[in-house]
């Protein structure tokens, strides 16, 4: 059906340009819902769901139990920069996914965040912190100086950040931005990419996508065939009629389907077909993180049990925090703040609450 809708543009009714909190509650504690899910299972041993065989095709009743099966634990691991900064962190810890967002959130002035803001924001927050604590901003910070001052010793020119490959940390920072553009893909999309030096070459389109996508979500009657449509649509800047490439986005929407397609509905078919087809080398690139969260979203939807994406993700593995937090914000966007546990919602927020302070609205 989609592949026949490519040309469709997204419709938003009139009763839709009203604020959804419920969704934008949704999209914020979603995505750091899901790090904090993510966080203990990341590039460790997968460990299966112990009452479901993965390697057959569910039932409507073992989906539901999947979806149940979705909960926080604690941290398996001692504490390191990008990770938990506590050792074998209790349940409900952050991850450097999350803690970008903070630093984004504390970048908004009057609802707004402009790439000095951002980049003021990374060095602020760099300052504070020593040790393992700044570290996993060291390569971050080097970028926001260029931004701010080019002549600043620690300052690095924008493309050399991670080597130039194009990753998804775009795809943790700027997920938020929907929120400042609610029922509005373009601006959400154009507004993502001026302000975004931290993605390389089309990550930027991947990330703008998908904030693009989040956008329209936040409308009452948003669906799940109708964000993947958004992202789609959203070229403002016509990726799609450049000559001799296609746009890439477009093409990875459609692999996520297929590879869905493909598996015939049973998990690890899918993860079979993920490891051999997207190749990656670090499993942070942009592209590899937007082709699994869609995969698992999109068997998910399927069998009408979207919290079972983030299940999906724990027993994927790689950057199960960097793909739970997407899968969290579009299901947070898409279903509400009330899809998730509200307890778990609450322990988050009083750990982030000691840790960092009042930030993120709380």
């Amino acid at each position: 059906m989609l592949r026949l809708a490519l040309s469709v543009a997204i419709l938003i009714s009139v009763s839709d340009l009203q604020a959804q909190p419920s969704k934008e509650n949704g999209l914020l504690w979603g995505s750091i819902y899901g790090d904090s899910f993510g966080g203990p299972y990341e590039f460790k041993k997968v460990s299966y769901h112990p009452l479901i065989h993965l390697d057959k095709k569910l039932n409507s009743n073992q989906w539901q139990t999947l979806a149940k099966s979705v909960r926080l634990i604690d941290y398996p691991m001692k504490a390191s920069p990008y990770g938990a900064w506590t050792d074998y962190a209790p349940a409900g810890t952050i991850t450097d996914d999350s803690r970008h967002k903070i630093i984004y959130w504390n970048a908004r002035v009057n609802n707004r965040v402009s790439r000095r803001s951002l980049a003021k924001s990374y060095t602020l927050f760099h300052k504070k912190k020593t040790g393992m604590y700044s570290t996993w901003l060291d390569q971050y910070v080097r970028s926001a100086w260029y931004v701010l001052d080019k002549n600043n010793p620690l300052s690095m020119p924008l493309e050399r950040l991670w080597g130039g490959v194009p990753t998804q940390a775009g795809q943790m920072i700027f997920l938020l931005e929907a929120l400042s553009f609610p029922n509005d893909p373009i601006k959400a999309y154009k507004h993502t990419y001026k302000i975004n030096y931290i993605d390389q070459g089309v990550a930027k389109d991947y990330t703008s996508s998908v904030v693009a996508g989040l956008s329209y979500a936040l409308a009452q009657s948003a669906t799940w065939n109708g964000f993947k449509l958004a992202m789609i649509n959203t070229d403002p800047y016509q990726y799609s009629k450049i000559p001799y490439v296609k746009r890439e986005i477009s093409q990875c929407i459609l692999m996520a389907q297929d590879f869905v397609k493909m598996s015939k509905g049973v998990p690890k078919s899918l993860y079979k077909i993920l490891e051999e087809n997207l190749q990656a080398k670090t499993w942070w690139e942009a592209k590899t993180s937007f082709v699994a969260s869609l995969a698992f979203l999109e068997m998910a939807y399927q069998n009408d049990n979207p919290m079972a994406a983030l299940a999906l993700v724990k027993d994927f593995g790689h950057d199960t925090d960097s793909y739970a937090q997407i899968v969290g914000a579009v299901i947070g966007a898409l279903e509400g703040i009330d899809k998730f546990n509200p307890n778990e919602i609450k322990l988050i927020q009083d750990k982030i609450k000691v840790e960092f302070g009042d930030v993120l609205g709380l």
